[in-house]
């Protein structure tokens, strides 16, 4: 899989993979479930590849590599 990456001057945005976004146990055990909307869920469960208008992105700082938060595209 190609790893799809957003660069800025400051940040480096790279595209989950489906297995970092798709849950490992029940949903009620995460922390944010409950704010997840059944059509994202729907989404998720059907999806077959890697696609930025479904799954986050995770934030780096372009000069150190560190993690500096999550985001997504709706």
């Amino acid at each position: 899989m190609n790893k799809t990456e957003i660069e800025t001057s400051r940040l480096i945005l790279a595209l989950e993979s489906l297995e970092e976004t798709r849950p490992t146990g029940p949903l009620c055990l995460l922390p944010t479930w409950h704010r997840s909307s059944p059509e994202w869920l729907s989404l998720l469960a059907a999806a077959t590849s890697s696609d930025p208008w479904i799954l986050g992105f995770n934030m780096l700082l372009r000069e150190t590599d560190v993690p500096a938060g999550q985001c997504g595209f709706k």
